[in-house]
């Protein structure tokens, strides 16, 4: 599942047992029950994409950095949102940070 369009754009995520075999990744976001992470949420993040994961300053916190629109809707801008764990999902808590 990919959503696309100029508001809606988000990307869901897969899981493996391995990397060698790509044929065994599984997809965790069906769209309903499991959504996709980042998404659009109204009000604090729109249309988020082209992630990229990294270890904060204290080489201990993830980060995801990513782009979005603008809440004014001029443009993308760049976004940094801590990324965390529950239980086996990944959760992205965004609409923190701008830069």
């Amino acid at each position: 599942m990919r959503v696309t369009g100029e508001r809606g754009y988000c990307w869901p995520f897969a899981i493996s047992e391995s990397l060698e075999r790509p044929e065994e990744w599984a997809q965790m976001a069906d769209g309903a029950a499991v959504l996709p992470i980042p998404r659009t949420i109204p009000g604090r993040v729109v249309g988020p994409g082209h992630n990229s994961v990294v270890r904060g300053s204290n080489n201990h916190e993830l980060l995801c950095v990513y782009h979005r629109w603008a809440d004014d809707g001029s443009g993308r801008q760049m976004a940094v949102d801590r990324l965390d764990w529950a239980g086996e999902r990944m959760v992205v808590l965004g609409g923190e940070y701008k830069a």
